[in-house]
């Protein structure tokens, strides 16, 4: 019987042990591999939803100066400031984006009333004065509404 001493590309006996280990081995990352891939790409589906249902306005147009993000309804943008700053986003908005999967409507008045310009889903306006089919809309979001 030989010593377990192997010269570098010399070729090694493969006991039953050492097959089955591999074989174990193996079948486990066959499993993890067929099993887990569906799971990681739920995990990425639903952190990309997740992280696109909010809307986007910007101060000033092309997506520029301050700016605040919204998740859900604001029936008074009164009680926002652009991000970083103290100034109100009420009547200050000349951009958006809207990342969510639903419509968005922006409103002349508090509490979901005047005037109203609709954003589609996925979609974005660099320049709130230039609009086909709504109205001038630039520095004059007073509240808005998902849905």
């Amino acid at each position: 019987m030989r010593n377990s001493v192997y010269w570098p590309g010399e070729v090694r006996p493969v006991t039953e042990r050492t097959f089955m280990k591999k074989v174990l081995v193996g079948s486990l990352l066959a499993a993890v591999a067929v099993v887990g891939a569906p799971g990681v790409a739920a995990v990425q589906a639903d952190s990309r939803s997740s992280a696109a249902r909010y809307l986007y306005l910007y101060e000033h147009d092309n997506f520029k100066g301050g700016w605040q993000r919204f998740s859900k309804n604001d029936a008074n943008l009164a009680t926002n400031t652009w991000r970083g700053t103290y100034r109100s986003v009420l009547n200050g908005a000349s951009s958006m984006k809207n990342t969510s999967g639903s419509k968005v409507t922006l409103y002349s008045g508090g509490g979901y009333s005047g005037s109203s310009y609709s954003a589609r889903p996925y979609s974005s306006d660099a320049d709130l004065t230039k609009n086909s089919g709504n109205p001038s809309f630039d520095n004059t979001a007073e509240s808005f509404k998902f849905g």
